[in-house]
């Protein structure tokens, strides 16, 4: 296993064992890749490390392709979280809680539909890359830990490319941009 995590955010963070020391090189080249309409985004492998798709922890997919959904939010900040919600990653950040069921279901879905079904979690988002890779979603549930699960960085996140944040834009400020209206619609 790699041996230190990337920094996707420029938070800094203690770096774990087993994690990559990179995440420059995804397996899916979206400027290689990407055909006319087509858009893409990040999945991360549910437990951070070691599963059989991409290059073992990371990739960029097509946002219209199925994946298993990891939501995370900030119990701390954002009031207090049922017992649903796990908090998995108190050394990386203690504010940060995930789950993997919403009313007792699992869900794979398109990008968009996994964004939905996290906001539709009072206070939910999908879990920034960086917070997956740290195993903050790890053993939340439904058998995910080594599935490549959806992840990214919400408006006003640090960012490094586009595929990244959730609206799909990276600034130059390397901060990721506000959505468009109708991105997922």
């Amino acid at each position: 296993q790699p041996s230190e995590l990337p920094s996707l955010s420029g938070r800094p963070s203690s770096p774990p064992t087993g994690k990559p020391s990179s995440l420059s090189n995804p397996t899916n080249s979206p400027t290689n890749s990407q055909g006319p309409g087509e858009q893409f985004r990040a999945v991360v492998c549910g437990r951070g490390y070691d599963c059989a798709e991409g290059n073992g922890y990371f990739d960029i997919v097509k946002m219209n392709s199925s994946h298993e959904v990891r939501c995370c939010r900030d119990c701390v900040n954002n009031g207090p979280c049922s017992s649903t919600w796990k908090q998995k990653c108190g050394d990386y950040d203690p504010e940060v809680y995930a789950r993997s069921k919403k009313r007792g279901k699992c869900y794979v879905e398109d990008f968009c539909s996994a964004m939905d079904v996290c906001a539709d979690v009072f206070g939910g988002r999908l879990c920034t890359p960086e917070e997956v890779l740290e195993s903050c979603a790890k053993g939340t549930g439904c058998n995910y830990d080594r599935e490549m699960v959806w992840a990214c960085m919400y408006e006003g996140g640090g960012c490094q490319w586009d595929e990244e944040c959730c609206s799909g834009k990276c600034g130059g400020e390397g901060v990721c941009l506000f959505a468009e209206p109708g991105m997922c619609r």
